[in-house]
């Protein structure tokens, strides 16, 4: 047996003993059994990548993951592998800089499959991603997973229409992936087409998902198309993630006047707030245990939007909002801002977890909210849970408070939005979440935009009381924060009298 073969056993008999450790749900025992192997002097980065991925996934440990990645970099420089998940662990860190150098360093061995990969996930460089893209697709052109990232790269460029092509040709190879149907939904509705859009998403409710969860939940093969509701009860389900349901909890109020009783079933950290949700009777925390459950209906929240006109362009106006502080969700001891300083107090969120799909179109550097820094009579506070970089206040000039560590869900940051002058975020939980409770609040949008604040205007039929900043061109948030800085200074005391801007 040669050196290579006797490796390649070992990485085998490896992941074989980890995939059956976390299979049985013994993930730090998995991790354990990766870092005995680095311990005793690992011939590849093998065990490095995997120990990297169960403290980053199972354990949720990302700076271990992070200085597992660097010491597999440091001690083999050439791998790409390693270079590659080294830089994709400090991109979802926010760690820019050192994403960009794992990820040209990763380059200079990479092979072209693994080079596209690294352009268009780490270094966000769509262009050369898409050059090598092109070749491969000649060689494979029912390549799946090389037809998602060429639509992906197309798409956060700004060209939709071949992103549209890409992700058809990759929904011809697979009908049913998620990750096709969400971005070309997207770049459908961008495009004027909601009709087939709306349709296209609707196709995610397929047979095979009733079926995966009829037999523990019987009522789940009911599923709501448009049936009378009078008199009928009706669960709704969240689809994805907290924004989104934030969004379509509109939509309680119209199933509640088509005369159901109307349950809801949100994400675990929206449950207490969608105890003030209008229409709603009841918040659902736990859906799995009843095989007699009460329901005639169920629903996902992404389908509500279609049944009340959504695919002829009608979106249902929530009015002044359509959320309001439940009596208990303003727990005691919450640290809140103080409405009747002078000061104009205001929420700041400017990243979130970077994702498979937005990847750098929602976050903002420190270095991009410097024109902040500039206004005075602010108070800013954090309105975001994710690890603030030591070095913040000296790259971008802000000192914002920070009390986010007291917030247990959705509930908390809604009491203390509701003692906010004005919520300034990107497209993540908080702009939906100030938009839900009527409250005032500006989005930082990139371009492309996500589907639903459309490609102009300063307003968005699912907010329209919400205020859009956008991007002029891609990347440029600089632009943006210098916008809302004029806007702050010229609406100050508009802002602090409550009126909205």
């Amino acid at each position: 047996m040669s050196g290579a073969e006797g490796a390649q056993d070992d990485e085998d008999a490896l992941g074989a003993r980890v995939a059956s450790l976390r299979g049985a749900g013994q993930a730090r025992a998995a991790w354990e059994a990766c870092m005995t192997v680095i311990a005793t002097g690992a011939g590849s980065s093998f065990p490095y990548r995997l120990a990297a991925e169960i403290a980053f996934n199972d354990l949720n440990d990302a700076q271990g993951a992070a200085d597992i990645l660097n010491q597999a970099v440091a001690r083999f420089p050439d791998d790409a592998e390693a270079g590659w998940m080294a830089g994709l662990v400090a991109f979802q860190r926010l760690d820019l800089d050192a994403a960009r150098r794992f990820g040209e360093q990763a380059l200079a061995t990479a092979a072209p499959r693994l080079a596209l990969r690294i352009r268009q996930s780490v270094l966000g460089d769509y262009a050369g991603a898409l050059a090598l893209a092109e070749p491969l697709l000649a060689a494979n052109p029912e390549d799946i997973d090389l037809l998602i990232q060429a639509g992906l790269c197309a798409h956060l460029s700004g060209d939709l229409a071949s992103a549209e092509a890409f992700y058809e040709r990759a929904r011809r190879v697979d009908p049913d992936r998620g990750d096709i149907i969400y971005p070309l939904a997207d770049v459908m509705m961008l495009q004027g087409r909601p009709g087939p859009a709306w349709t296209l998403l609707q196709s995610l409710t397929t047979p095979g998902l009733v079926a995966s969860h009829e037999a523990h939940w019987p009522h789940l093969g009911r599923y709501w198309r448009g049936e009378p509701l009078a008199g009928r009860r009706i669960l709704v389900l969240s689809r994805l993630g907290l924004g989104d349901a934030l969004m379509y909890g509109r939509y309680a109020a119209r199933l509640k006047a088509a005369g159901a009783f109307v349950a809801w079933a949100p994400p675990a950290p929206l449950a207490r707030l969608f105890k003030g949700l209008t229409g709603l009777d009841a918040v659902v925390e736990d859906i799995g245990a009843p095989q007699d459950a009460p329901f005639d209906h169920w629903v996902h929240d992404l389908d509500l939007p279609a049944r009340f006109g959504a695919s002829d362009g009608r979106i249902e106006d929530p009015g002044s909002g359509y959320l309001t502080l439940p009596r208990d969700a303003q727990r005691p001891g919450l640290t809140l801002p103080d409405p009747d300083t002078d000061r104009l107090q205001v929420g700041l969120c400017w990243t979130t977890t970077p994702s498979h799909f937005s990847r750098d179109t929602r976050l903002l550097a420190p270095e991009d909210l410097a024109p902040l820094a500039a206004l005075e009579g602010v108070d800013w506070h954090v309105l975001q849970q994710r690890p603030i970089p030591t070095d913040f206040t000296a790259r971008s000039g802000l000192e914002p408070k920070d009390t986010s560590h007291e917030w247990r869900d959705l509930a908390d940051t809604a009491a203390f939005v509701m003692n906010l002058d004005l919520v300034i975020s990107i497209c993540s939980a908080p702009v939906h979440l100030a938009g839900a409770l009527g409250r005032p609040v500006w989005a930082l949008i990139a371009s492309p935009p996500e589907w639903r604040w459309g490609r102009q205007g300063e307003t968005s039929p699912w907010y329209p009381a919400t205020r859009i900043f956008r991007q002029p061109r891609p990347r440029d948030w600089r632009a943006v924060t210098r916008a809302v800085a004029d806007a702050i200074r010229a609406q100050h005391g508009a802002l602090k009298s409550g009126r909205r801007a």
